[in-house]
Order: structure tokens, then sequence, then C-alpha cells
């Protein structure tokens, strides 16, 4: 799937980390980065096994990374539970991400939030809240769950009795609920997201410009780390 954020977990696979234990030095044109990254390049440019679409209007690279998968273009493809609701799963399976070499897996999972706003208005506010206990109780979680793919916000999901039998049937379901178990929290970027812009741009130039990872990785390791420096200092 096009994109840093695949590239990214895959690395955290390998070892790799963004940032120093200190918290001061950007680590990310590593050999364990380097690696992953331009193994990547090569199965797209080099060995011809592996594709990306990228560009295109809204989520039209999406949909046709989907389209590949459901024509039996694609023996397989990286995405987001949220893809379930659009797969097939009579014809495909589903797993949680594999480590890189002999390294444990190491994804990111992040999750969408309720925010109320201080001082939000006290009947508006009880009616959100309202709302939010509403959306994600146990049954509501997991009907959503099972309609979208996504994971359900709540543990006691696994006491719904149309979820274990939606789940037994659907064993595919389970899977991101597994993957989140092990995952880790999605990488906190100090300067406000400029480290990310910087591996996005070089996501972009190794998946689709075929530049190679160590000078793409070196490039965006300088751009991350003046940021850095910049947050540090303020």
């Amino acid at each position: 799937m096009w994109g840093k954020d695949n590239l990214i977990d895959a690395a955290f696979s390998n070892g790799a980390k963004v940032l120093s234990d200190d918290g001061k030095t950007v680590m990310v044109d590593s050999k364990e980065w380097v690696e992953v990254w331009d193994g990547f390049r090569q199965w797209i440019h080099d060995d011809d096994v592996m594709r990306i679409h990228h560009g295109g209007q809204g989520w039209e690279y999406w949909y046709k990374t989907i389209d590949d998968v459901m024509k039996n273009r694609a023996l397989g493809y990286t995405g987001s539970s949220g893809d379930q609701g659009d797969l097939d799963f009579t014809r495909l399976a589903a797993t949680t991400q594999p480590g890189w070499g002999a390294n444990p897996s190491k994804p990111q999972a992040a999750a969408q939030i309720f925010v109320m706003p201080t001082g939000t208005d006290n009947k508006a506010a009880q009616g959100a809240f309202e709302f939010m206990r509403f959306y994600t109780n146990a049954k509501n979680t997991a009907r959503w769950s099972m309609f979208t793919g996504y994971i359900p916000v709540r543990k006691s999901v696994e006491d719904v009795e149309e979820y274990q039998a939606y789940t037994k049937e659907n064993p595919h379901a389970l899977i991101p609920l597994q993957q989140a178990g092990f995952a880790q929290m999605n990488f906190f970027d100090p300067t406000n997201g400029k480290i990310m812009d910087a591996l996005a741009i070089a996501a972009d130039q190794v998946q689709i410009e075929n530049i190679p990872a160590e000078k793409a990785l070196k490039q965006a390791a300088k751009r991350a780390q003046r940021a850095l420096d910049r947050a540090n200092r303020s």
C-alpha cells in the first residue's frame, strides 16, 4: 500500500527506532531502516514482484489496490483492518504483521477518539456524553466492528453473543484484535509532524521514484534532525 505507514511498521519490525533513547538524535537513516525500505524498493522496481498505486483523487489509490486484490491481480497486500468490509474472505485470508528476519513484529496501533472541548455547555456536554456511551457500548462497538472490520473499542465485546458467533464463522475478523494485543503505540512526533513529513517524502522517493533508500533516508534524517533541534530548543 502506498505511503510511509506500512514501511515504518516494517522498519520497526526490524528493530528500527525513530529517535535515540534520549530523544535528541533522529535515527531514520540507520541500517535497520535502510535494509527494510530498500527491500521494498527492490521488490517494486528491480524484481517486479510488487506494485503500488499512488496519486489520484482522494482514496483512488486505495480503490485500485483493493481492485487488484479482488480481481486476482495480487497474491496479497498490506493494508488496514478497516479494509475487511470490502474484501471477500471466501477467497482471502488474513494474518498479523510478521517480524523482519529474526526480529519480533512491532506494528503500531492507534485509536480515533471522541473529544469534548473544555467549556462545552452543560446540556450539550451531557448529550455528547450520552452519545459517546451509546456508540462505545459493547453491543454497538461489536456491530460497528462486524460491519467495518475495524477493531472494537472495548474488550468486553468478546462477551457479546453476536460477536462470538460472527468471529467463529469469520475468524479473519479476530486478526486485527490479535495484532492490537502486541502492537506498540503510534510514534509521537515531537516536531508537530515534521519528522513524519520527512519520512513521507522519503517513502515517495523510494516507492515511486526508485531512489535508493539510503539516499532518501539520509535526506529525511537531515530534515527531521533540523526540526527536532528546533523543537528541543523551544
